[in-house]
Parts: C-alpha cells; structure tokens; sequence
C-alpha cells in the first residue's frame, strides 16, 4: 500500500492507494472462507459452501463452532463415527487463462483422525468439464495443531473457473478433520 500525506487547511490526512487497483490482484475472491457465515439449510451449512451451485458440501461435512482457528467457525468433516466415512466442500470461483494462483487453508485434526485420502485440491473448469488440477496431500498435517497448507497452479488456456476442494475419504472411526480461513487467489507472475 503507498501512503502520502497531505495537508488540508493545516490538517495532516493520511491518503492510501491499494496496489490492487495498478496490479490488478484482488486478494482473496473466495467468499466465507472462515465459516463464519451459517447456509440457508441451517447451523451446520455454511453459506456460499452448500447451495451446490457455487459451492457444495457432502457426506460427513459440517459447519462447527468447535476448534476454530480464528472466528467462531471452522469446517470439518467428520470420521465414520457419523455413519459416513467420507466428506468434503468445494467453492468455485472465476479465474483468467494462464494466471497463477494459490488455494490455502489452516486445517486441524482431532482425537486419532485418520483417512486413506485428504486432499486440498484445484479443478480447473470450462464450463461443467474438468481440464486440469492441481493437489496436495494432507496426510502429514500434526493432530491439534493448525497447520496452514497451499497449492498453486496456473490456469489452463482453456479454463474459466477453479473449483477449491478439500476431499476426505475412508475415514477411521476416530477424530474429526478441520478447515479454517481458507482463501484463493492470483499471484504475480505468468502470463
């Protein structure tokens, strides 16, 4: 941010310029990204995560007040204790061509979690075909620790949307798996 001061009839006023204005990165373009905000469907739905137009949620995905990182919500999806062994949400978000970007998110594990598969994931969209991803592993986050995780990519020439997703499958009895502050967006560099 460029700052400048300037004097008004004598008064001192901070001015700001934000550089996204000349660069064109825009921040974060996910939306409720903390979970903060409840789903039209209730407490355990979060809104712009659950209409399945936007976004989803499936399985043992829920919206909780426990063990947030930051806020007073987090996302998780729960082990087979909840008579499903699998779960996940997805948010989509429009993106240019040949543009870098980064999906991050804090996650949390409790109470002997365990999962053949947790993945944090880009699918790269044109239209309803997928034509690309990008993944990452999420086996080697620690328990009880909030562990910030990222992927980049870089858009394919033929994508207009990226899906962020975090996918859990064949979960163990035990724990609950965590997401909190989840965030998507351009960087500097290619194209």
């Amino acid at each position: 941010m460029n700052r400048k001061w300037i004097t008004a009839n004598g008064v001192a006023v901070l001015s700001a310029v934000v550089l996204t204005a000349s660069t064109g990165l825009a921040g974060n373009v996910l939306r409720n990204g903390g979970f903060e905000l409840a789903g039209a469907k209730g407490e355990e739905t979060a809104a712009e995560w659950c209409d399945n137009a936007s976004g989803g949620a499936w399985g043992a995905a829920f919206r909780t007040d426990w063990q947030a990182n930051k806020g007073k919500h987090a996302a998780g999806v729960k082990g087979s204790y909840s008579g499903m062994d699998y779960g996940g949400w997805w948010q989509s978000v429009d993106v240019v061509p040949g543009k870098k970007y980064q999906a991050s998110a804090l996650f949390f594990w409790d109470n002997q979690w365990q999962s053949e598969t947790q993945t944090l994931r880009i699918e790269w969209y044109q239209g309803d075909t997928i034509v690309g991803k990008e993944e990452l592993d999420l086996k080697n986050i620690p328990e009880k620790e909030w562990t910030l995780q990222k992927v980049t990519g870089i858009a394919p020439a033929e994508a207009d949307k990226a899906h962020i997703v975090l996918e859990i499958s064949k979960t163990s009895s035990e724990g609950t798996f965590y997401m909190d502050e989840v965030t998507f967006e351009e960087l500097p560099g290619a194209k």
